[in-house]
């Protein structure tokens, strides 16, 4: 949103607002689902949502932090900020091995939980993103 945004992220506070989405996305399916009053406008890529924003066709884009977090950065992104906080809306994302690969699948699933029990997923992250991506 622009720097300044003082709505509540809730339902009701981003009624009647023009939000952009990338079109097929979870951050679509979520603005369906829990911001019914406002105006869902999707484009095909995240770049023309952002410029949307830039260009004051839209209030807000919603989107992976991830992305967002590069397009705050950018120099077209400098009069934004993120709103509201992490939307949590599934857990769809993961690593695909084979179906029989069961002993891989779960080798690495221990990895991944020693990595985070131990902080070495929490040192790493920190050193590139001021946020969490898992």
């Amino acid at each position: 949103a622009p720097r300044g945004f003082a709505r509540p992220v809730t339902a009701e506070g981003l009624k009647s607002l023009r939000i952009a989405v990338t079109r097929g996305t979870t951050a679509e399916a979520t603005l369906q689902s829990r911001f019914v009053g406002a105006e869902i406008v999707g484009f095909v890529t995240q770049s023309e949502a952002n410029h949307a924003l830039v260009d004051g066709r839209v209030e807000l884009v919603l989107a992976d932090s991830l992305a967002m977090w590069r397009f705050l950065k950018s120099d077209p992104g400098r009069g934004f900020a993120a709103v509201g906080g992490p939307l949590y809306v599934d857990q769809g994302i993961g690593v695909a091995v084979r179906k029989d690969e069961d002993t891989l699948r779960q080798k690495l699933n221990l990895a991944i939980a020693r990595l985070r029990l131990d902080g070495t997923y929490q040192r790493i992250n920190a050193k590139y993103f001021p946020f969490s991506i898992y």
